[in-house]
């Protein structure tokens, strides 16, 4: 079945008990492409909105290979995509939509393996930078990055002894490091790189990135 996330936009008048209500009317709608469970945000059903000094909405979340990459690829893939195609099982999907709807550009964001988390701060330039979680090797630091490579980082196996038999229970686990791309308001890639310590970041440890600022924060 195919997985997807509904956006809806409407209009808005400020109200209080002492006005009238106003029922609100849709601007434009859109299905998003999704994980079967929005993997980014395990505790909301939405995506945090980011709009530039356009009002253009940019939005970054993650994809799975398998979701109809080949309908991503001809109906949201623009000509001069960073990255049109997946590289790994579950990418990065970054997109925006100018005010009435229409797609300005998308890309995917990737390597070989899977990203698992994405998340989008903007800046007072319109600059995007998209923060997320990586499993691979490839197509995410760009030449002369902070931090080029993967840790690469695996916890060691966990075994059970069972009569004096060492059995393995837990396999040996690639940890995750987080990565932070810089793309300019027109979708083009100005640096990405790798930002973690020398044995990687956890997944649950992550925490977006929400709404635009002038000066990029860590929490």
């Amino acid at each position: 079945m195919k997985n997807l996330l509904l956006l809806l936009l409407f209009s808005h008048s400020i109200y209080s008990q002492d006005i009238a209500f106003v029922p609100q009317v849709k601007d434009w709608g859109t299905y998003l492409p999704s994980l079967t469970t929005i993997y980014n945000y395990p505790y909301t059903n939405f995506l945090p909105l980011n709009l530039n000094n356009r009002n253009d909405l940019i939005l970054a979340w993650i994809v799975n290979e398998n979701d109809d990459n080949l309908e991503l690829i001809n109906n949201w893939m623009t000509a001069n995509s960073h990255q049109s195609i997946t590289a790994g099982t579950n990418d990065a999907l970054v997109c925006s939509f100018a005010e009435d709807g229409t797609l300005n550009w998308a890309t995917y964001l990737g390597g070989e393996k899977e990203e698992l988390k994405a998340s989008v701060v903007l800046d007072a330039d319109d600059n995007i930078y998209i923060v997320g979680t990586t499993k691979s090797n490839t197509g995410i630091a760009t030449a002369g990055a902070f931090q080029t490579e993967h840790t690469n980082y695996h916890l060691p196996p966990a075994y059970v002894d069972m009569g004096g038999i060492s059995i393995e229970v837990v396999p040996a686990k690639l940890l995750s490091n987080y990565f932070i791309s810089k793309f300019n308001s027109e979708g083009n890639m100005l640096w990405s790189t790798y930002f973690s310590g020398d044995k990687g970041s956890e997944l649950y440890n992550f925490k977006p990135f929400i709404g635009k600022y002038r000066n990029l924060h860590f929490w």
